[in-house]
């Protein structure tokens, strides 16, 4: 379907690079070699459909440096066809274990309906999240419910009347901190919503 990212190293001397792209920064699927220069790079191949991506990682290959800076001086990373992303707090959302959208949260979801129109999307998907406190059965229940209950307000309001909104839960299984801690927990329990 044509490049997902272009890699950009300029100079006189460039060196190849070993790409790796992952969802939360912990476990990394291996795209591999690239040459230096500007590489376009299909991750087709490699990627599960539906899968956020928020990680690359390049390591230089070691070869051929040719100067006396290790390393490849990689100038830039673009992302072609990226997602506008939005992220809600759980808390702000949800008290612990419910499903019922909290007062608060009308006026967070308000303010965010707004973003959304003046960007002028089409579409978005609403994500929800947990921690990994439970069991991953309900874990994933509470996040399908959570989701539906945001995209239920969004369908609401005029403002997004045009727009074609849609809903999914994925519990536990893309947490963006660890979970160990009470810290880590409150940063997986959101509510993300992705423009496409």
């Amino acid at each position: 379907m044509g490049p997902d990212l272009y890699v950009f190293e300029v100079g006189p001397k460039v060196e190849g690079v070993s790409l790796a792209i992952s969802t939360d920064g912990v476990d990394w699927t291996d795209i591999g070699a690239i040459a230096g220069g500007r590489a376009e790079v299909d991750i087709a191949g490699a990627a599960q459909d539906g899968a956020d991506f928020r990680f690359v990682r390049l390591t230089d290959d070691g070869e051929d440096c040719g100067t006396s800076f290790a390393g490849a001086d990689v100038d830039a990373v673009a992302a072609i066809g990226s997602s506008l992303r939005f992220t809600l707090k759980g808390a702000v959302l949800f008290a612990h274990g419910s499903t019922d959208l909290m007062p608060a949260a009308k006026a967070a979801l308000d303010n965010l309906a707004a973003q959304i129109a003046e960007a002028n999307l089409s579409a978005f998907r609403v994500v929800g999240h947990t921690d990994a406190t439970g069991s991953e059965a309900y874990n994933l229940t509470l996040s399908r419910e959570r989701a539906a209950a945001a995209r239920d307000y969004f369908v609401s309001l005029d403002s997004l009347a045009s727009v074609s909104i849609s809903s999914e839960g994925r519990g536990e299984a893309d947490p963006l901190a660890r979970n160990e801690t009470a810290e880590g927990r409150e940063h997986n329990r959101r509510v993300e919503v992705i423009g496409r």
